[in-house]
């Protein structure tokens, strides 16, 4: 098992809306064909997930299959007025603004901790998904620590959120699909919305477990994996 360093991690945020989310899916099966990769089960969460369909939709013979959890996305008709607007215009709506306001440094992993601990989004998560989080998501910087995935990357990918739904029915591979409920990102109609082109698909919704599922919940979200995996025969 392995995984892709997504550009946010080594390339400076852009100023327009020159890179898309299919863009992270040419990525994705770019970083395949440079490692000379059979094809390959892969695995995503959030706006990972929906890179993935795109990658899949547009280049298939890199893919034996996909599990997209909890794929970030716009509903179709939001996502093409979001499109139509100017990233000066984009970046004044929740959740980008919210994102570039947010703190992104603290003086120690302690201070982190604490701030994680407060936080409603993190109040699912059990500790060891919580250590998980913490060793993950800072690393030390002048002054103490600071996020490894930079806040204007994450406001970038709000300002150019989309709907995959087109990308999903296209794609011809196995799709194992799993939400969360409640979840902040993939409410139940955007979902139902994305997944009607894809009847062949084995799609599953975890109750009681949000968007963060693998953290909140990884040994029920292991078990539907592998359920699905078994039903699609991969």
């Amino acid at each position: 098992m392995t995984a892709l360093a997504t550009r946010a991690l080594t390339s400076p945020v852009p100023q327009d809306s020159s890179v898309q989310w299919r863009d992270l899916g040419d990525d994705v099966a770019g970083w395949l064909a440079a490692e000379e990769s059979p094809p390959a089960l892969a695995i995503g969460h959030s706006m990972g997930a929906t890179a993935l369909i795109y990658a899949a939709a547009a280049h298939p013979r890199r893919f034996c299959g996909l599990v997209i959890l909890e794929p970030a996305m716009l509903g179709p008709a939001l996502a093409r007025v979001l499109g139509l607007l100017p990233m000066s215009l984009r970046r004044r709506f929740q959740p980008a603004k919210g994102a570039l306001r947010k703190r992104d440094t603290w003086p120690d992993v302690a201070a982190f901790r604490q701030s994680c601990e407060r936080s409603g989004l993190y109040r699912r998560v059990p500790p060891a998904g919580m250590e998980a989080l913490i060793d993950a998501a800072v690393r030390p910087s002048e002054g103490g620590v600071s996020l490894v995935y930079p806040k204007a990357w994450e406001a970038y990918g709000y300002m150019t959120a989309t709907f995959p739904g087109r990308a999903l029915a296209a794609v011809e591979l196995p799709v194992i699909g799993i939400r969360g409920e409640p979840s902040i990102f993939l409410d139940e109609r955007r979902w139902r919305a994305c997944i009607a082109g894809q009847p062949k698909g084995w799609f599953r919704q975890l109750d009681r477990v949000g968007h963060l599922l693998p953290l909140e919940a990884p040994e029920r979200t292991a078990a539907a994996i592998f359920e699905g995996l078994d039903a699609v025969g991969l």
